[in-house]
């Protein structure tokens, strides 16, 4: 059968989208086992996912995906927005309650280590060198130090001119995101400064309170940061940091909510149409290359080693194996 592809261009809020549609083709997914928790948020290291539920975090051992076994459970005081897991602890954005860190290298119920009352709302986590970046809604972005997980401390805050999203860091730099428009790059070899080196207002107005920045892998010499929001994809180019260029932004043919990145791979929560796979080699013209038709809405994604973990409206999380 022959494949047949389109593109078309569409100018939406003063902004050129592309749209790439392919003909249906036989998917490299299967379903292999479900796992039973409405999670919102979802990520996977080894053979553990981790599944984040109004204010409740819970591991679960997938190393039989077929039958998928829950090790424990933590409930904070207030919403997890955003969470990351490293090095056997993870790092929690929980609303008013603030920020969070649980033991979660044992094989029993997560413990919390250390905690920490961020000036307003905690959202979203990321750690680098020692530092937990933590996005905040009165603040902007808070710079946590973490070496000692029982003793968080604050060492100062970052401005953004709007509410703050998300947060990734990556070699000296961390990069930032707020609602409704803001992108910013913070130069993090400076020690004493809080202020970001380079701004954008460029991204298409969102108001969604979970967007999600992920870093690209770098090639030739470039870097690309990976927002997703407003059911979009938005790549900054942020080779230069001091002026981060926005790429066209990318429709993914549903509404893009989450992201897990693997190599140049996007996999795309993409709402109704389930799940989707963009190829970003060339982060100017992206390609679908892949799809997995959900039941039900996709809401959040991770991927670890073959297994790719979908979390469903319906109130579960799909694990799919990817052929090779």
């Amino acid at each position: 059968m022959k494949k047949r592809c389109a593109s078309l261009a569409i100018v939406l809020l003063g902004w050129q989208i592309t749209t790439i549609e392919t003909a249906a083709q036989t998917s490299r997914f299967t379903p292999v086992g479900t796992i039973p928790i409405a999670a919102e948020l979802i990520r996977a290291q080894g053979e553990r996912a981790y599944l984040a539920a109004g204010s409740t975090l819970t591991v679960v051992d997938i190393s039989r995906p077929d039958m998928p076994r829950t090790i424990g459970a933590y409930t904070f005081s207030d919403r997890i927005w955003g969470f990351r897991v490293h090095e056997g602890l993870a790092y929690v954005g929980a609303d008013r309650s603030g920020f969070g860190i649980l033991d979660v290298s044992g094989n029993g119920t997560p413990t919390l280590r250390g905690s920490l009352k961020t000036p307003g709302q905690a959202k979203s986590v990321f750690v680098h060198d020692g530092m937990a970046l933590v996005t905040d809604t009165v603040a902007g972005v808070d710079f946590v130090r973490v070496q000692d997980p029982a003793k968080p401390t604050l060492t100062g805050s970052a401005f953004v001119d709007g509410f703050s999203t998300d947060v990734v860091a990556s070699g000296n730099f961390a990069y930032a995101a707020d609602r409704p428009t803001g992108f910013y790059v913070f130069d993090l070899s400076k020690k004493d400064s809080f202020e970001p080196v380079g701004t954008s207002q460029a991204a298409t107005p969102s108001n969604a309170q979970r967007a999600q920045l992920e870093v690209l892998p770098e090639s030739s010499g470039s870097r690309v940061v990976v927002l997703a929001a407003a059911g979009l994809l938005q790549m900054f180019d942020v080779t230069t940091p001091t002026s981060p260029t926005l790429l066209p932004p990318f429709k993914t043919g549903g509404a893009a909510v989450r992201i897990a990145l693997k190599g140049r791979f996007a996999y795309v929560a993409d709402g109704q149409a389930g799940l989707q796979v963009v190829d970003l080699a060339t982060p100017a013209t992206p390609k679908i290359v892949d799809s997995f038709k959900t039941m039900s809405p996709a809401r959040d994604v991770a991927v670890v080693g073959s297994l790719v973990l979908v979390a469903l409206a319906n109130g579960e999380v799909l694990i799919l194996k990817e052929a090779t």
